[in-house]
């Protein structure tokens, strides 16, 4: 705002005593008044805001403080009070002392950690910073709960919980949910070993992440991480609800995947494990089952649900495919059940690494052993490994067996 302009009067004679003027001015001219400092005022000092790069501007005719592009303006009444940035750590030099005298600075109230707790448990472990935020988590109790190791930032927009289930925050990484065969891991369905992961992502998906890395982008042709399966079909979440169905496959999809994707063999030994534990589930399997293609359907092999591990189920599959027919989970006295009885005297065993890699499960396999043999059944056993890359071998013993004929008794 400019300065009031004071008229002065014509210019007389000085008064007596006074010290001589300049050249004579004309009258009735306009001048600013001055503005001297007062003399009790203390003289300018060096600003500590130098080292910010915030400078003095002399604008006559007085001199003012050149506001700092990043202050900000003080909060009105009735606001929240604003979060100012942390600054430098400050400490200890090693980064834990940082970290920890960080923290002392800057200590979380009691709306960050356990409110997100309650967010975190539904979904698996796994929640999206719109949920924590909704809870009263804040950016900087977010980056601090990183920093100590008390949330895992999955990627951008995205926290899981040390503890959370490896598979889903693999998959919530590379950009979909769980599916296919790690789907059918994840509800309790046997399945064939596979160190990749696979995940559903939407047909429209790009840049998609490293299951292991979120910094890494590899292509989508050439994947040893995870396999993709293109579905459009995506949950729709209400505001406000679980984001459950955002993180894994339903049932439905996953057999739908898992035949599209698996071998003949294999996706009748995981639907033979549904049967047998969701025996409730019968009728929905059928029926969706019922809603694929002709052509995929013939090719599944007969479902028989007294099996009771993949090993067993592929193994019953790939005899039946040879023309051999046996019974599932006998039981012979003196010995207990057995995996698979053929023609009343041939004991085929599937030895699977999870039931029979203990020193105790194989004096116990030894001992079944002997009193078949006592009781005049003759016994096979192969393990998973022989079943999945050595058929030929598998096959070749039980033809041989069933040719020697049942084992005469002495």
């Amino acid at each position: 705002m400019s300065p009031p302009l004071t008229r002065l009067p014509a210019r007389g004679p000085p008064p007596p005593g006074a010290p001589p003027r300049g050249p004579p001015r004309p009258p009735c001219m306009l001048i600013p008044p001055p503005y001297p400092r007062p003399p009790s005022s203390p003289p300018l000092s060096p600003s500590p805001y130098a080292s910010r790069s915030v400078t003095f501007l002399r604008s006559p005719p007085a001199r003012r403080l050149a506001r700092s592009p990043t202050r900000r303006k003080s909060p009105e009444k009735g606001s929240p009070p604003r979060v100012r940035s942390p600054g430098p750590l400050r400490g200890g030099s090693s980064p834990d002392e940082q970290r920890g005298s960080a923290v002392r600075r800057h200590r979380v109230d009691d709306r960050s950690m356990t409110g997100g707790t309650y967010v975190l448990r539904p979904a698996y472990g796994i929640a999206t910073v719109h949920q924590l935020r909704a809870r009263g988590h804040s950016k900087r109790s977010l980056r601090l709960a990183v920093e100590m190791a008390e949330l895992i930032r999955v990627k951008r927009g995205w926290y899981a919980d040390p503890g959370a289930p490896p598979e889903i925050v693999q998959a919530v990484r590379v950009g979909g949910r769980l599916a296919c065969i790690s789907a059918a891991a994840w509800f309790g369905w046997a399945t064939p070993e596979d160190r990749r992961i696979h995940v559903a992502v939407p047909s429209n998906a790009g840049r998609l992440r490293d299951a292991g890395d979120r910094r890494c982008h590899p292509p989508a042709q050439d994947r040893d991480d995870a396999v993709l399966h293109w579905d459009d079909d995506q949950p729709v979440v209400p505001r406000g609800g679980s984001i459950a169905p955002l993180l894994v496959v339903s049932r439905e999809s996953a057999v739908r995947q898992i035949v599209t994707c698996q071998h003949p063999d294999v996706a009748g030994a995981i639907l033979d494990s549904v049967l047998h534990r969701e025996p409730h589930r019968g009728w929905a399997l059928r029926a969706w089952l019922d809603e694929l293609p002709h052509a995929r359907r013939r090719r599944l092999p007969r479902l028989e649900p007294g099996c009771e591990s993949f090993l067993e189920s592929i193994g019953r599959i790939r005899l039946e495919r040879a023309g051999i027919v046996g019974r599932h989970q006998v039981e012979i006295p003196g010995v207990g059940r057995v995996d698979e009885l053929i023609d009343d005297w041939l004991v085929v065993e599937w030895d699977g690494r999870a039931f029979h890699d203990t020193p105790d499960a194989h004096e116990q396999d030894r001992w079944r052993d002997a009193q078949l043999a006592i009781l005049g059944y003759r016994s096979l056993r192969f393990t998973y490994r022989m079943v999945m890359d050595d058929w030929y071998a598998v096959i070749g013993a039980v033809h041989a067996a069933l040719a020697q004929g049942r084992p005469r008794p002495r």
